[in-house]
């Protein structure tokens, strides 16, 4: 059996981006699950949900449209898929305005279709964390919780589906996430990669016939 394939997808959060440097969730989940595993990924900064499941008219970009063709696809089939997207689609960046919940949700489903579609057999949603930076605002928390409640809809609603970390509870503003930062720090990239290093070994022992393993692999 040849090694477990996990595509990492989503924003600047994922592909990396680290307030005060460090080595990014990418190169510490790689770390964290060691061999047998082989990461991949396809991350564009600054992009929505939205990014992901637009159209391309004309060449490719993320953050405009085709997103999904030009980066997700070219690294799949995988055998698993973690998406970590909606800190953006929160502040509106890049949008018009901010995206509302029931929008998110429906583009999520859209994206997650498209990635078991395209021979993705696990698809992992995190819950982006906090905002402690400049987008951040009154309404922000609640449509990040608005849009937890439609990631764990989603992964209620498929077999397939699993909700992982729910960064939101778990990123603690001055220890993971800076005072004024949009992007976690060092601490934050490690205790992501570590929740999702859990996730994706549980989701491997289930594939082997693990019965330790059997239930959900949300690491909240």
């Amino acid at each position: 059996m040849g090694a477990m394939s996990v595509l990492l997808l989503g924003d600047s959060h994922a592909l990396g981006v680290v307030k005060g440097g460090g080595p990014g969730v990418f190169q510490l989940l790689g770390q964290e699950l060691g061999a047998g595993y082989e990461v991949r990924l396809s991350a564009c900064p600054g992009s929505t949900v939205l990014d992901w499941t637009r159209e391309a008219r004309g060449p490719a970009r993320c953050m405009v449209a085709g997103a999904y063709g030009a980066l997700a696809r070219p690294h799949l089939p995988a055998d698993v898929a973690i998406v970590l997207l909606g800190t953006n689609d929160a502040a509106g960046f890049g949008e018009s305005g901010p995206v509302p919940p029931e929008r998110y949700a429906e583009a999520m489903q859209t994206l997650v279709a498209a990635l078991l579609a395209d021979g993705v057999r696990h698809v992992v949603l995190v819950t982006p964390p906090p905002s402690a930076g400049p987008y951040a605002g009154p309404d922000r928390r609640p449509r990040l919780e608005a849009y937890r409640e439609a990631l764990r809809h989603l992964a209620d609603a498929e077999e397939r589906v699993t909700s992982g970390p729910d960064l939101l509870e778990l990123v603690k503003v001055g220890e993971h996430l800076d005072a004024g930062a949009v992007h976690l720090n060092a601490a934050g990239h490690r205790l992501l990669a570590e929740h999702l290093a859990r996730d994706v070994r549980t989701l491997s022992s289930q594939e082997a016939g693990d019965p330790a393993s059997e239930g959900s692999a949300t690491s909240e």
